[in-house]
């Protein structure tokens, strides 16, 4: 089982930098499933989550921002 964490309802996380300069943090994604690169493409539910919680902090932590399986 796979896990793929997902911005909104239809964009795929596909990179993200944490700076220590706020004004430098980077998020990238896409819509294309297939431009998710294998890094994010999680096979522990742990690692997914604690990328997912890295990645909310960038967002406020905006719940919409979310784990999910990968079909």
């Amino acid at each position: 089982m796979n896990y793929l964490i997902m911005l909104g309802n239809e964009e795929y996380l596909t990179g993200y930098n944490i700076s220590k300069n706020i004004e430098e943090d980077t998020v990238s994604s896409s819509t294309q499933r297939e431009d998710v690169p294998k890094e994010f493409i999680f096979t522990n539910q742990s690692d997914a989550l604690a990328t997912l919680e890295e990645v909310r902090s960038l967002f406020n932590d905006d719940e919409g921002i979310r784990v999910v399986l990968d079909a």
